[in-house]
């Protein structure tokens, strides 16, 4: 079983060394393939990830697309991959040496398969904003982190069900297209694995990129009909979950943020359609 990893990165030259550097310690051995697609990137993302694959064990291409787009890269990936199962990777995300080997046990033992996916570790930085440590640690108390629902960064395909999937459509959110045509029910979940997740330093940071997440679900509400599944966060089970773990305070920061992105989301919608800036998380990356 062969495992094709893909890591799409533009303009990560602050942090695709971490990211890649955890593969350096895995033997020849390892049933892995690691594709790293560089698109767009007017920084050194291509040549440190080219001097870091240069020293790994495991088999590696590193490719730099002229365009800028997410969904182009995994798709230029999954086009070149020869595995058994594809691991979509974010670039800012970490998998350590062990969680790889665990993940490579897990998906051994799984007799049927889907997709799957992951929970996050969030890892919170001295500077982090103290709004943004409440809205984390309330997100992990709810049903969606808890049935692996939540973006870890990362979500795994089986080769086999691609069909009608691949080539992805230009999305913004491609986990959230992947698992909208699957469904939750058909999510295998992997708890021996946990990606860690940087979260941004500054409150308005975390606005933007929930705004951006949010734009992602309604242009696929809008263009294709589907909506990923928020694992159940219902206002009644949220509230629930505050009262039993006494963070009305968290309650409060959580939903002020949920209500901000989408409202952002929504006016983005209507003056730009479906082009939005890319508003990513820049202080987790400083």
């Amino acid at each position: 079983m062969l495992i094709s990893i893909i890591i799409p990165a533009y303009n990560e030259e602050a942090l695709i060394a971490e990211t890649l550097l955890n593969y350096c310690e895995l033997g020849e051995g390892v049933d892995i393939e690691l594709l790293v697609i560089c698109n767009g990137c007017v920084d050194k993302t291509y040549e440190l990830s080219k001097n870091i694959c240069s020293r790994l064990k495991i088999k590696n291409k590193v490719y730099d697309l002229p365009v800028g787009s997410k969904t182009a890269a995994i798709n230029k990936g999954v086009e070149v991959s020869s595995g058994d199962y594809l691991l979509i990777q974010d670039a800012d995300v970490v998998l350590t040496c062990e969680d790889i080997k665990s993940l490579v046990s897990e998906l051994d033992s799984q007799s049927v398969l889907t997709y799957a996916s992951v929970k996050p570790l969030f890892i919170f930085d001295v500077k982090t904003n103290f709004l943004v440590k409440l809205y984390y640690g309330f997100l992990s108390t709810t049903p969606a982190f808890k049935k692996g629902m939540v973006s870890a960064g990362i979500y795994i395909v089986k080769r086999d069900c691609l069909k009608g999937l691949f080539p992805l459509p230009q999305v913004i959110a491609d986990d959230g297209y992947i698992k909208a045509s699957f469904g939750a029910d058909n999510l295998a979940l992997l708890n021996k694995v946990r990606t860690k997740v940087r979260v941004p330093k500054k409150f308005f940071d975390l606005i933007k990129i929930k705004t951006r997440s949010n734009f992602g679900n309604f242009q696929l509400k809008k263009k294709f009909n589907i909506s990923p599944s928020g694992g159940d966060n219902s206002k009644s089970k949220i509230l629930k979950v505050a009262c039993k773990e006494r963070l009305i305070l968290s309650l409060f920061v959580y939903l002020f943020v949920v209500i901000v992105s989408k409202l952002r989301a929504k006016i983005q919608i209507i003056v730009k359609k479906d082009k939005i800036g890319w508003e990513r998380d820049e202080s987790s990356r400083n």
